[in-house]
């Protein structure tokens, strides 16, 4: 039983990797279609509405981004509680960390970076133009 426990919650860390990937990637590609076909863009839709879905986007992501990571430490925290009493297991693999240590957020953070600095030149590009 425990072996299955520990297989879900690696799977669930995975996804938590994996979806702050995808959320950055759409931010980034909705601001690379911004900034690449801003003059088109400006024809069909008001500044206003691509200002305002840019900047919901952007928020949204961060917070999953924030949410997932939050997410990932919980259930590497599971794992620990799972092997506590394990001799076999590595002492990494027994020890929790926190999501708000400064060493947790290392991707994340990049992360949380990039899509704060897409959507900021996103914004830029659809009010330059």
């Amino acid at each position: 039983m425990k072996e299955i426990l520990l297989s879900m919650l690696r799977q669930n860390m995975d996804g938590c990797a994996r979806d702050q990937f995808w959320a950055v990637a759409a931010v980034s590609g909705l601001n690379g279609l911004l900034v690449s076909k801003a003059g088109a863009l400006d024809t069909l839709v008001p500044d206003w509405t691509l200002t305002c879905a840019t900047l919901f986007a952007g928020v949204y992501a961060v917070y999953y981004i924030v949410h997932r990571h939050v997410a990932y430490y919980r259930y590497s925290a599971d794992i620990a509680k799972l092997l506590a009493n394990h001799d076999l297991a590595p002492v990494w693999m027994k020890k929790a960390r926190h999501p708000s240590e400064v060493a947790t957020w290392l991707g994340s953070g990049f992360y949380v970076c990039w899509v704060v600095g897409a959507t900021v030149l996103g914004i830029f590009v659809i009010l330059a133009s």
